[in-house]
């Protein structure tokens, strides 16, 4: 090799290796700034391309709780967040005076807690990553899918569902029937279907799902195809304050209670009756006299009409004399040393 083809060969040869360190060399990086909101300041940092963002430093503002960091796409900022971008950071706040909830979830064996405002949507959760698989929602512990707008009232676990990337599936689209929009969800053809949390509508009373041809949608209903499931409703109804709806659901008892009193009681066999006590079981029809008033019983029993809106019969039943005891006001029961009435009500319609 002569002289000139050494001097190129070597230029080459520096010409690759400058090349290769400006691809493999000079890794990119992407800055990330925050916007504290009010609270104490967070110095900018920088972070390499697709690495996980792991923020040693969290803000801090008197009065309030930190609840995360948002992204300027809306995306809760977790411990599985990469960057793949210049990215500004903005805190959330709770006031310490709030109701707050906590949503726990687990992905990539690493434990996740969001905090946010009770009665506030669940925010958009950064989707997690798991090679093979595609991610197909989150799901509560009763294992249904949960809609991206839940109001949150309560703390609540989920966890992430998979579907190995190789599973051939379907489409399931969500007719909520006016309910409130549930997006459509995907399952592994032939396997058992997986439901979204219940629906809601304002009057109504969710009451389960159905398929396209009227037969009803049960945990072990096979998917095989893609498939609509429309939701059941049952009318609402508003019953009065201290009532206990029914099952039917139309219907309440109300119970309502009173202390015993005096009133005038009979012995066994005997009813009371415009203050007297009859043995009804004795009765028999008066006896038909030719002279005023016509009608007469034996000894001191008690005479009575029934009428039947053509005539009037002339009845005799025997009588005693009542006592005073403790008792029960008219419509009320003795239950317990406690007097009770019980009354069906119609419920209102909402």
């Amino acid at each position: 090799m002569n002289k000139k083809q050494i001097i190129i060969t070597s230029t080459i040869l520096i010409l690759v290796i400058i090349i290769l360190l400006i691809l493999f060399g000079c890794e990119k990086k992407y800055n990330i700034t925050f916007n504290t909101d009010g609270g104490s300041q967070i110095s900018d940092i920088k972070i390499s391309k697709d690495k996980t963002l792991n923020l040693k430093e969290m803000p801090t503002k008197e009065g309030y709780i930190f609840a995360g960091f948002t992204d300027q796409d809306g995306n809760i900022v977790t411990s599985n967040y990469t960057v793949n971008k210049d990215t500004k950071l903005t805190a959330n706040w709770i006031s310490k005076d709030e109701n707050i909830v906590t949503i726990s979830y687990v992905v990539n064996d690493k434990n996740e807690n969001i905090i946010i405002k009770k009665g506030s949507s669940l925010k958009s959760i950064t989707e997690p990553k798991k090679e093979g698989y595609i991610f197909a929602g989150w799901i509560n512990e009763e294992g249904k899918i949960v809609n991206e707008n839940l109001i949150v009232n309560e703390n609540i676990k989920l966890k992430p569902r998979w579907i190995k990337s190789s599973d051939k599936i379907v489409t399931i689209n969500i007719n909520t029937d006016g309910g409130n929009n549930i997006k459509s969800i995907i399952n592994v053809i032939g396997s058992n279907i997986v439901l979204p949390i219940n629906p809601t509508k304002e009057g109504y009373i969710f009451d389960g799902w159905k398929f396209s041809d009227g037969s009803l949608v049960t945990s072990d209903s096979i998917v095989n195809n893609d498939l609509e499931i429309i939701a059941i409703w049952k009318k609402s109804y508003t019953c009065k304050e201290n009532c206990k709806i029914n099952d039917d659901g139309k219907t309440c008892t109300k119970i309502s209670t009173t202390n015993l009193i005096n009133v005038s009681m009979c012995p066994n066999g005997y009813t009371l009756k415009n203050g007297k006590c009859l043995n009804m079981n004795n009765k028999y029809y008066a006896i038909n006299t030719d002279v005023s008033p016509f009608w007469k019983c034996n000894g001191n029993d008690y005479m009575y009409s029934v009428e039947d809106g053509v005539s009037a019969e002339m009845w005799c039943v025997p009588t005693v004399s009542s006592n005073l005891g403790k008792g029960c006001p008219s419509g009320y029961v003795k239950e317990n040393n406690t007097c009770i009435k019980r009354e069906i009500l119609n419920c209102t319609i909402n």
